[in-house]
C-alpha cells in the first residue's frame, strides 16, 4: 500500500494537471479501504473484538484486543529469522509460478525497465515491504501473506509475454517487408507465398499458446493443492478428538486451528454439544475449568496449557499431531483430578 501511494503521488506527478487531479486520484485510492467498515460492523454483531475504535486500530495494526502484538517478537528478531522469512516467501512463489512461468516474469521485468521504470520500482518496493514488515513478527508466511506480490509478479509475466509478442510481430514485419521489396510486376513465386503463409499460421499460433501458456500452467502448478479427496491432517486430530470427548463436555481451546474444532462442533458432530471455551474468551479462566468440574463436567484441554498442568492431573486422549504450518503441537488431555 505505501509503495502505490508513492507511485500514485509522488513518482509519477505528470499525470496531475490540478490539485483537483491530485485530490480525486488519492480519493479513488481511499475508497477500498472503505471495506474495513466490515471489521466494526461484524465486531457489534458479535463476531470479532474490534468493539471500540482503539481496538479497531489494534485490530488492524495486527495486535490483540488488549494492544499485544500478534505473535510479535520484535525485540527477540534476528538474521536468521529474516532470511527464513525470505526463503519461505520465494518458496511460496516458486511453488505457485513454476519455474516456465518464473522465466518469462523476470523477462517482463527486464523489459519493463525499458517501458516504465516507475512501474518497476514501485512494484519492487511492495514486494521489499510485503517480506520486512511479515519478518518481524512471524518466523514463517503463511501463504495469503505473498498474494499481493504474486499479482504483482503476474504483471511481470504478462509483460514477459507482451515482449514475446512484440518480437514476433517485428520478425513478421520484416519478413512481409523482403517480401515487399519484390517488383511489383513480378508474381512472387510459389514458395514465398507458402512461406508467407506458415509464418502466419506460426505466429498466430505461438500467440494463441501465449495467451493460454498462463492460466494452464498455474493450473498445473496448483493441481495438488486442490486435490481434497484426502482431509488435511489437522482436520483429522479434531476430529478423532470430537469422537475421543464425552457429550456435553466442555473442551478449553489455545490453539491457532479453534475455527476448524468451531465447525466440526457446528456442523459435523453437533449432536455431542461440546461447549467450545477459546483462549479469547472471558470465561478461558482457572476458575471457571474448577467451577466446571465441580458442577460434574467433564473438561477438555487442547494447545498450550503450560501454565495449566500444575493444577491438573491429566489424560492425554488419542495421538499427537504437530501442525507444521504454525509449528504447533495439538494434543487432547482429559482433566482428571484436581490438584490441591
Amino acid at each position: 500500500m505505501p509503495a502505490f501511494l508513492l507511485y500514485i503521488v509522488i513518482i509519477k506527478p505528470v499525470i496531475f494537471k490540478s490539485v483537483k487531479a491530485v485530490f480525486l486520484r488519492i480519493l479513488f485510492f481511499i475508497i477500498p479501504l472503505f471495506l474495513y467498515a466490515f471489521i466494526p460492523k461484524r465486531s457489534l454483531q458479535g463476531y470479532g473484538p474490534a468493539t471500540t475504535l482503539q481496538k479497531f486500530i489494534y485490530h488492524i495494526t495486527g495486535r490483540k484486543s488488549t494492544g499485544e502484538f500478534h505473535g510479535g517478537f520484535y525485540q527477540k528478531n534476528s538474521l536468521h529469522n529474516i532470511l527464513k522469512v525470505v526463503y519461505d516467501f520465494l518458496l511460496i512463489i516458486y511453488r505457485n509460478f513454476g519455474i516456465f512461468l518464473l522465466v518469462i516474469a523476470a523477462v517482463g521485468f527486464i523489459y519493463l525497465i525499458r517501458k516504465n521504470i516507475k512501474f518497476v520500482l514501485t512494484s519492487i518496493l511492495a514486494i521489499i515491504l510485503s517480506i520486512a514488515i511479515t519478518s518481524q513478527y512471524l518466523g514463517w508466511v503463511p501463504e495469503n501473506y505473498a498474494l499481493d506480490s504474486m499479482l504483482i509478479i503476474t504483471f511481470y509475466i504478462s509483460a514477459g509475454f507482451l515482449f514475446i509478442y512484440d518480437i514476433l510481430i517485428i520478425a513478421f514485419n520484416k519478413s512481409q517487408k523482403k517480401i515487399s521489396l519484390k517488383p511489383e510486376s513480378m508474381i512472387l513465386p510459389l514458395d514465398d507465398v507458402k512461406k508467407s503463409t506458415f509464418f502466419k499460421f506460426c505466429l498466430l499460433t505461438l500467440l494463441f499458446l501465449i495467451v493460454f501458456s498462463q492460466p494452464v500452467l498455474f493450473a498445473a502448478n496448483n493441481y495438488k493443492k486442490v486435490d481434497l479427496s484426502k482431509p488435511e491432517g489437522v482436520y483429522l486430530f479434531w476430529d478423532n478428538g470430537f469422537k475421543a470427548m464425552e457429550p456435553g463436555s466442555i473442551a478449553y481451546l489455545n490453539v491457532t486451528s479453534e475455527n476448524i474444532a468451531e465447525f466440526i462442533n457446528l456442523y459435523e458432530q453437533q449432536d455431542k454439544k461440546i461447549i467450545l471455551v477459546a483462549q479469547k474468551d472471558k470465561d478461558y479462566t482457572l476458575e471457571s475449568i474448577i467451577e466446571g468440574l465441580t458442577k460434574g463436567k467433564t473438561v477438555y484441554l487442547v494447545g498450550n496449557i503450560s501454565f495449566l498442568k500444575k493444577y491438573f492431573n491429566l489424560e492425554q486422549k488419542g495421538e499427537q499431531y504437530f501442525w507444521k504450518q504454525y509449528n504447533e503441537n495439538l494434543a487432547l488431555f482429559k482433566v482428571t483430578i484436581v490438584v490441591k
